[in-house]
């Protein structure tokens, strides 16, 4: 597991066969993703921001890998690439991060790993009326804010309750 990842790959997609050399779960994810973040600024591969072998190049790969280790943006390793979706950095500054989503970061972060919150964004939500996450962020940020208070609740009310069903140790 990379540094960079918060939870392992093979739990959000289980029987991955990409290592086999076959389409797998997580070639149909990353697909999903390239077309969801597209209207956004895309779904960049790192290596891209970063082509040249130059001094500046190397400190624009650390400059990013240091936010996404801090979790101050999402990025995730997949297929051996670290991937960042470019609709969190604002525009104009190059590879600022916006700091207008950062209290959503921060909501998501503790019920999903960076690939999970990248998936989250770029999946249709039946509380956005059928809309990602990713194409409401920018009009109406508040909305997908709530959303995400709404699973943090779901979260801590479905963990209350499991606990609640655990039996006490005699």
């Amino acid at each position: 597991m990379n540094s960079f990842m918060t939870g392992p790959v093979s739990s959000l997609w289980p029987n991955d066969s990409l290592h086999r050399g076959r389409r797998g779960p997580a070639d149909q994810r990353i697909s999903d993703m390239h077309h969801a973040f597209a209207p956004s600024g895309g779904l960049r591969a790192v290596r891209e921001l970063t082509l040249g072998n130059d001094r500046l190049s190397s400190d624009c790969f650390d400059h990013v890998a240091m936010l996404i280790k801090a979790r101050e943006i999402i990025g995730f390793q997949l297929q051996a690439e670290l991937w960042v979706p470019m609709f969190q950095f604002d525009h104009g500054a190059p590879l600022k991060p916006s700091t207008t989503l950062k209290p959503l970061i921060e909501l998501l972060m503790p019920l999903y790993d960076n690939l999970e919150m990248a998936y989250w964004l770029a999946r249709p939500n039946l509380w956005l009326s059928g809309q990602k996450p990713v194409d409401v962020c920018a009009a109406r940020l508040s909305a997908v804010l709530d959303v995400a208070h709404l699973e943090h609740f779901i979260a801590a009310t479905s963990t209350q309750h499991q606990d609640g069903l655990r039996q006490p140790d005699a």
